[in-house]
């Protein structure tokens, strides 16, 4: 999916509706896709889903109260976090940023994530990878496969 084109005229090229519309088909398996970053589907993959999770939780995104999360641990400086709040729903934002020193020069993901989320999220579903959330907000948990992770409550 990637297009190293920068300049007209050749960003003009006809756009692959076909295979675009294909991806839109594929489940997301994000071990294979964070191994095989540089073919574009993860990128791909990925904004799909915070669209939909987006879809999902308009009225949270859209009228919810934004909170600042602290983040503790080694690697804290190398995440920000939030949370969305409206009545008794939640949900958690947390990206990593600053960790190109951490890629083996751009070849791989970050991993090894040290340090935690400084939030009372008791139970959680990660609404990008489909999964629960039990033991607390540790960065190696949460990004384990990606440097990003949206959790919900489960209440």
């Amino acid at each position: 999916f990637y297009d190293y084109s920068l300049v007209d005229p050749d960003n003009r090229r006809p756009v692959d509706f076909e295979r675009r519309i294909g991806g839109l088909a594929e489940g997301a398996d994000w071990p294979d896709l964070s191994v095989q970053w540089p073919d574009g589907r993860i990128k791909f993959a990925l904004t799909r889903r915070l669209l939909e999770i987006r879809n999902n939780y308009a009225d949270l995104f859209r009228d919810g109260r934004y909170d600042p999360v602290p983040v503790d641990g080694e690697d804290a400086e190398h995440v920000v976090a939030f949370t969305r709040s409206l009545g008794k729903r939640r949900v958690l934002v947390a990206a990593g940023r600053r960790f190109a020193a951490r890629t083996a020069g751009g070849h791989q993901w970050p991993a090894g994530w040290r340090g935690a989320i400084a939030t009372p999220f008791p139970s959680a579903r990660d609404l990008i990878g489909d999964r629960s959330i039990n033991n607390g907000m540790e960065l190696g948990q949460l990004f384990d496969v990606l440097p990003v992770a949206v959790v919900a409550t489960e209440e």
